[in-house]
């Protein structure tokens, strides 16, 4: 395999090693006796010594001692240093070689010679003049070759051509005829014409002055010889031609040995040489005759500078300032032909020892060299806070440079970021490879919408980039990109237990039209019991507007808010929000997820707006004194710097912390990066370079108020703050490191700890609920204010309330006493003291679900899953609780969860379940998408797990249990991808029974009538169900349908964004869930059938089980964006099942 090579490339460092140090001195004493006294073939070489006296050298120097080696992009490049036939440019190249080799300790270089002459050579390159940064074939750097037209046969449209002059060449070309007298030749007057042309036509001269002579069998008379390298003797034939009475003799050999042993002789004689001899003792010019044989010629160094400056900017300097003079080159040779096991290497290394002060004076630009590296920091142009954030990205590159002043940082801020675009973003990223300074670019920080375009090109072009706001989950940060924050998963779940533990069921969201407010929405209402009404504001929304919104929740008696928008919105939000006198003393509780530190002033409001009061929370410190037990680590000189900035008690930009955050992060991979002397320092954005950037740090650093980790999210442990605002004036409330302190209730109560607030539910009677959970319609308040009077309301009150605790109490004995298999839990009956608890494995509607290790007595370890209910749960949960307890009791299906055992003395009820492997079946399929996205050639082992074989049989698996549940006269009600487990063999468990319920015949049809409010899937209910509360097994196939979208769509939410509310009157309307563009016939088929308004019409499980098991691919990937506008008419006429 040949070997890849570059005109000039740059070097990175390779390693470090530690050698033993030597002197200048001994150096050469010791070069000295090794000549005399080692063998030739056993001795330590003079470049051995040379390389041994710059190893230590260079450990002593500021950067760390490697040797270094060529990378362009991540590949490892070969250099070769070229000479072009003539001696003097043969010595000029060892010399360079050996200042690049030992002097910048670079391996992977040759000594290289073009054959044919030098245009010829230079015609001979397979340049590919469109990629500037392509593979070369044998040329690296050209210390000295003949000026040649040819050299722009790759001259590109700008003037820069790949291969091109940078100086004057190194080594001579102009040819002189020397002569060299011997000494009695020297005292006689005659001898001395010997320094014209002419004297050469006298035979009798040349004689008496003892020159080598020779007799031409031709003419009958003596020549005078004179000698000539091999390369020259074609040339210097036109001198015999000119001077009949010489004779051109070649010296057969490229070492000049036998010259200088003639320079030893008693004889003188003539040579043709390039002029490097004006130096030499008793050597003379001969004024020559005027042929073109001796016309001055022109000498060039060549070499990539364009792709030389970039990439290695210290061999660039040496290559340009190496200037040895003829006569150090005329000695090269020299050291060269009189050692006879000699090479020219070696010579130029032995002149190197003996010529320390003249070798590191080519060495000394590039010792003085120091990349002046910098940072790009990405900013939106409508930041109100900008300067401010300048100043702060400023100040954190003082206080770090300021500890390492070995290395130049720069900081370089983009302020024209369209932060609404998607793509402005990745556009200006992709613009700064094109500057020569990228290759000092050690990353990039931004923000915005485009940051998941910008995290995508970020690993395309291989540079660190650091996203310093809140971001969406769907961000594939690959090996190049960090977070700085934590998961999204974690703000919600905090405002989750926020509302929850202050007994808020309600909350009213006001959102933007972004993706980050969609995705903050729909991680909301995953797997949540609470409320939600979500209202999304169109991009510039007006006043009015907003005023109608607030109206309309203030009618609905909405009392707690989360404003999901930018922070310029929810100002505008919470004017009109004061303006309707919707404040904290009139009951209101406002959530914010941004929000701007300034007194802003509100139209059309006679009241003063600092009296509003609202809270945030986010991952982002906002200034002041750290107040967190968490840890003690943050880096207090930069805290202590950064307060500086502003006025004592002021409060810090939203953004001020991520990123200086993000900085500190970057900077300290950077300096780890530098101290291990990677050998990619130099091609910072070479392949793989950037994930070794950030895997060199290797441990926690701390920044404002976060411990930072070079991971995908950087806060490992994030710490949540929450903070109380009243217009400007911030108080902070509470600190809470969410990932080690979860449970913490008393992290969650802040809040509401002062008083109680009400979330404005309604409490009556009777409601019908599941048309819409946030405003449940009431049915009873009508007749009650009307008919009863106070004397008789008392009493009907009295009666109503006792009547309720006696159904009440009946409800917790009717599950657990009525069914006949409630005996059976005494068959699962467990020891508390048995179980082993380990982590949390999620949240359920009832509690928490934690890993246990279950140890009985003669029995094998038992893995289980354990469900218990919340601290401040009800009867009512609890005998829900139990009720699904009773029921897995009596299932046994290989689809079907399995109940372990329960724990119901001494302590709250606890239900231990099989432990799945792989979670829960939505996660499973979401942590897998990026799989089926990204695929193009190979396909990954683990892509194989949602493949169209897989998927099917994860639906088969799903519709056998619903079948097995059929026969048992039971009907699940809440049948869903986050409600299916996944086991260590990867089959799908049906779970979560807490909705099951049995069905009775009405009308020769089992189904299951529900008259109470509760909550309701209503992204998975069948629309008898939404408008009659009717459930049957046919509701349950409806259900699938559903479960196997999210199967094909691999997690996506049914319905995209849309809010519940849109979604129960569409279904109810005639509607269903839109299907994805990319969806297989099949697929479509079976989807249509299972969302049948008839219900009869709809297949069985057992049917659709049937035809899964004969269509093992039916199923397949479908992750094009779903329509609503799709006409069916075609897919109607697939018949998926025959049925009668």
């Amino acid at each position: 395999m040949s070997r890849a090579r570059v005109i000039v490339l740059d070097s990175g460092m390779l390693w470090c090693r530690r050698q033993h140090r030597i002197s200048w001195a001994k150096a050469v004493l010791l070069y000295t006796l090794l000549a005399f006294v080692v063998p030739t073939d056993a001795g330590a070489g003079a470049c051995e010594i040379l390389d041994l006296l710059y190893a230590n050298k260079t450990q002593q120097a500021e950067w760390c001692p490697a040797l270094r080696a060529v990378s362009v992009h991540g590949r490892q490049r070969g250099v070769s240093v070229w000479w072009d036939g003539r001696a003097p440019s043969r010595a000029a190249a060892a010399l360079l070689l050996a200042a690049l080799r030992h002097g910048l300790r670079y391996r992977g270089l040759r000594l290289r010679r073009a054959r044919s002459s030098f245009c010829d050579f230079v015609r001979q390159l397979p340049y590919n003049c469109e990629d500037d940064n392509g593979d070369y074939d044998d040329v690296a750097v050209i210390p000295s070759a003949v000026q040649c037209d040819a050299i722009n046969i790759c001259e590109k449209a700008d003037g820069v051509s790949r291969l091109r002059p940078v100086g004057a060449g190194a080594a001579p070309a102009t040819l002189h005829l020397h002569v060299y007298l011997v000494e009695h030749a020297r005292k006689q007057p005659l001898c001395m014409d010997a320094l014209h042309w002419t004297f050469f036509e006298n035979s009798t001269a040349i004689e008496l002055c003892s020159f080598q002579m020779i007799t031409n069998h031709t003419a009958l008379q003596k020549h005078a010889v004179v000698f000539t390298s091999e390369e020259l003797v074609t040339r210097a034939q036109e001198l015999a031609d000119i001077i009949p009475l010489l004779t051109i003799k070649s010296l057969q050999t490229e070492s000049r040995h036998f010259l200088f042993n003639l320079l030893r002789s008693n004889m003188s004689f003539l040579f043709l040489d390039y002029d490097i001899w004006a130096d030499a003792q008793n050597i003379q010019i001969v004024e020559s005759p005027p042929i073109s044989l001796f016309e001055p010629i022109c000498t060039l160094r060549y070499t990539n500078a364009k792709l030389l400056k970039q990439f290695a900017p210290q061999l660039y300097e040496v290559a340009l300032h190496f200037a040895p003079t003829a006569n150090e080159l005329r000695i090269v040779l020299e050291l060269e032909a009189n050692h006879t096991d000699s090479n020219i290497t070696e010579a130029a290394c032995n002149w190197a020892i003996k010529n320390k002060v003249k070798f590191d004076s080519w060495l000394e630009t590039a010792r003085k060299f120091r990349p002046q590296y910098w940072i790009a920091v990405f900013m939106c142009k409508d930041y109100e806070d900008i300067k401010q954030y300048k100043r702060v990205a400023q100040r954190v590159i003082n206080v770090i440079t300021s500890k390492h002043t070995r290395i130049k940082l720069k900081l370089e801020v983009i302020e024209d970021i369209d932060c609404t675009s998607e793509h402005d973003l990745k556009v200006k990223l992709l613009k700064f490879r094109e500057q020569s300074k990228w290759t000092e670019m050690i990353g990039a920080l931004a923000t915005g919408a485009g940051v998941k375009g910008a995290a995508y090109v970020a690993t395309e072009i291989d540079t660190a980039l650091v996203l310093y706001d809140t971001p969406t989950p769907d961000i594939n940060p690959g090996n190049s990109t960090r977070i700085v924050g934590g998961l999204l998963t974690d703000l919600v779940f905090a405002l989750q237990q926020i509302l929850l533990n202050c007994n808020w069921r309600r909350l009213a969201v006001l959102s933007d039209g972004t993706h980050l407010a969609s995705v903050y929405i729909d991680t909301l209402l995953e797997n949540s019991t609470l409320a939600i009404r979500n209202i999304t504001l169109k991009m510039n929304t007006s006043l009015s507007e907003i005023r109608d919104h607030l109206q309309i929740l203030q009618k609905d008696n909405a009392r707690i808010f989360f404003v999901n928008t930018d922070a310029k919105t929810a100002t505008l939000i919470l004017c009109e929000a004061l303006h309707l006198d919707m404040t904290r003393d009139t009951g209101h509780i406002w959530i914010l997820r941004e929000w701007h530190a300034k007194n802003y002033t509100c139209v059309d409001s006679s009241k003063q707006y600092k009296v509003m009061k609202h809270f945030t929370i986010s991952y982002w410190w906002r200034g002041g004194t750290i107040k967190t037990n968490y840890f003690n680590g943050n880096d207090n000189e930069m805290l202590q710097a950064l307060n500086e900035l502003w006025e004592e008690g002021s409060v810090w930009p939203r953004l001020a912390a991520p990123l200086a955050d993000g900085l500190i992060l970057l900077i300290n991979s950077f300096y780890t990066f530098v101290e291990r002397c990677n050998r990619n320092l130099q091609d910072l954005h070479g392949d793989g370079t950037t994930g070794l950037l950030w895997t060199s740090l290797n441990k926690q650093v701390y920044g404002i108020a976060q411990e930072l980790h070079p991971k995908k999210y950087t806060y490992v442990n994030p710490v949540i703050f929450v903070d109380e605002w009243h217009g400007a004036v911030r108080r902070p409330i509470v600190a809470w490191q969410i990932g080690k302190d979860r449970n913490n209730r008393r992290n969650a109560c802040f809040i509401c700890s002062e008083e109680t607030l009400s979330d404005g539910s309604k409490y009556c009677l009777t409601t019908s609920s599941y048309k819409d959970e946030f405003s449940p319609h009431c049915h009873d308040n009508a007749w009650i204010v009307a008919t009863v009077t106070f004397t008789f309301g008392v009493l009907a009150l009295y009666k109503t309330q006792r009547l309720r605790a006696t159904l009440f109490k009946q409800s917790i004995s009717r599950p657990l006493g009525a069914r006949e298999n409630v005996s059976a839990l005494a068959e699962y009956l467990v020891d508390r003291t048995a179980l082993e608890f380990h982590q949390d494995l999620g949240y359920g509607r009832f509690g928490r679900v934690q890993f246990a290790i279950l140890r009985t007595p003669n029995r094998s370890t038992v893995v289980v899953a354990v469900k218990s209910l919340h601290e401040n749960s009800v009867p009512a949960e609890e005998t829900e609780f139990l009720r699904e307890a009773c029921i897995l009791a009596s299932l046994r299906h290989k689809n079907v969860v399995r109940l372990i055992g329960v724990c119901a003395m001494d302590g709250p009820p606890l239900v231990l379940m099989e432990h799945a492997f792989f979670g829960d079946l939505l996660r499973y399929l979401r942590e897998r998408r990026h799989l089926i996205e990204h695929v193009h050639d190979e396909v990954p082992e683990e892509a194989t797990h949602v493949s169209a074989r897989a998927l099917t049989r994860l639906a088969r698996e799903a519709s056998s249990a619903l079948a097995y549940l059929t026969q048992r006269r039971l009907v699940h009600r809440d049948v869903r991808a986050s409600n299916c487990l996944i086991d260590a063999r990867r089959s799908l468990k049906l779970a979560d029974f807490g909705m099951a319920r049995e069905t009775t015949s009405k009308d020769g049809v089992a189904e299951y009538t529900c008259r109470r409010r509760g909550f309701f899937p209503v992204l998975w209910m069948a629309p008898e169900s939404l408008d009659r509360g009717v459930f049957s097994a046919a509701t349950d196939i409806w259900a699938l349908g559903v479960l196997i979208l999210e199967l094909v769509t691999l997690g996506k939410r049914p319905y995209g964004a849309w809010p519940l509310q849109r979604v129960l009157h569409y279904v109810i309307a005639g509607g269903r869930p839109p299907l994805p563009l990319d969806s297989s016939l099949k697929t479509r088929g079976l989807l249509l059938s299972c969302w049948r308004r008839v219900t009869d019409h709809r297949p069985t499980a057992a049917e659709i089980t049937a035809y899964l098991e004969a269509n093992p691919l039916a199923l397949s990937p479908a992750l094009e964006t779903a329509t609503l506008s799709l006409e069916d008419s075609v897919i109607d006429r697939f018949d998926f099942i025959e049925k009668e």
